[in-house]
């Protein structure tokens, strides 16, 4: 059958052009599935499967790459 996978991201970023807040989180068939935490450094996971992927991506420093982005480019 047919899946949906929804990400979204982003940052809300001050007057001084700083970041207040970043995001990152995604959806899997309308439920929450794995996310950036506030901290930018570490997720959270909505599914069993989805600690599989998180496991992966916290030895492969995904969580670095995506705070970067929402630190610099996003900005």
């Amino acid at each position: 059958g047919t899946h949906t996978l929804q990400l979204t991201f982003g940052c809300n970023v001050g007057p001084d052009r700083r970041l207040l807040l970043g995001f990152w989180q995604s959806a899997y068939d309308g439920g929450g599935f794995i996310a950036l935490n506030e901290d930018l450094r570490s997720w959270t996971v909505g599914e069993t499967v989805a600690s599989i992927i998180k496991s992966k991506w916290e030895i492969s420093g995904e969580a670095e790459f995506q705070r970067n982005y929402l630190e610099v480019k996003c900005v």
